[in-house]
């Protein structure tokens, strides 16, 4: 497959690497249109749908699109909701950061809201060795406590070695996916993300001729979600569906020819031609 493989995913997935990265962008698009279609048929003013749906559907998408791999395996952590890929000794961990695409990805966060202690625990186990102060040392002992005494017994069944792969993305209700990235880093202060290695994955995959084309699938080229696209504010203050005013059909401009015998006597039958606006003048009555 012709995909621009960065050195830091293939040396996570190895020869596959290609086949993997294009599954996951097009997982994230999998998603984002179904959460598109749940806010479409809802009719809502708001976006808490959209975004449930797609919170929920990015995990089990990128379960049914690397499931049938060599080495997969799914795991459930406890009080969970979602399930997660571990694949090549790499456990996937996907998150939208940021809602367009101006937000640098390293200005990224793993979340908007408190950190949960499971997101705390990855990074804790599989992430890089902290070059800062762990998380966890902000929580105090009793949160950790019950919350590794909850999860670790699911967490430490995976293979000595594995690692956290982070899948960041940015997108939104009207655009689909705008961008995705793919890397290993630390969690830090609020959920920041210190990026240790990130890699941009395209969205698009040339062609066998050379050139890109669009749309969705493993095995073909990837691009941002088909559909309508939406006018209308992206807050909750109301999303609405809409077509855009150049969405429709374009209309036909009737077009008459000049008849033979007017080409031949063009100093007889000038061509008619639109004139030239002209210039108001202005008199002593305009003042």
């Amino acid at each position: 497959m012709d995909y621009p493989i960065g050195p830091w995913a293939r040396e996570r997935f190895g020869e596959r690497a290609a086949h993997v990265c294009v599954a996951l962008v097009d997982a994230l698009n999998r998603a984002l249109a179904n959460a598109q279609d749940a806010h479409r048929i809802s009719e809502s003013t708001d976006l808490l749908g959209f975004g449930s749906v797609q919170r929920s559907r990015r995990y089990a998408c990128i379960v049914e699109a690397l499931k049938e791999m060599d080495g997969v395996q799914v795991i459930k952590p406890k009080s969970s909701p979602h399930e997660f890929v571990v694949l090549d000794g790499n456990l996937i961990y996907p998150f939208r950061y940021a809602k367009d695409s101006s937000k640098p990805i390293h200005r990224a966060r793993i979340t908007e809201r408190k950190v949960s202690a499971l997101i705390s625990e990855l990074f804790t186990f599989y992430g890089p060795e902290p070059e800062q102060a762990s998380l966890l040392d902000e929580l105090t002992d009793d949160t950790v406590g019950d919350a590794a005494e909850e999860r670790m017994p699911v967490l430490t069944r995976l293979p000595e070695g594995t690692r956290l792969a982070l899948l960041a993305y940015a997108s939104n209700d009207r655009s689909g996916v705008l961008n995705a990235w793919m890397g290993e880093g630390e969690l830090g202060f609020r959920g920041r993300v210190h990026w240790r290695r990130v890699e941009e994955l395209p969205l698009t995959v040339p062609d066998s001729r050379g050139g890109e084309g669009r749309g969705h699938g493993p095995t073909g080229p990837l691009g941002p979600v088909p559909g309508p696209r939406l006018t209308g504010p992206t807050d909750s203050a109301g999303s609405t569906t809409a077509p855009r005013f150049d969405d429709g059909v374009m209309p036909a401009v009737p077009l008459t020819a000049r008849a033979p015998v007017e080409r031949k006597n063009s100093d007889q039958f000038p061509p008619a031609t639109e004139q030239a606006p002209q210039k108001p003048k202005a008199n002593d009555q305009d003042r």
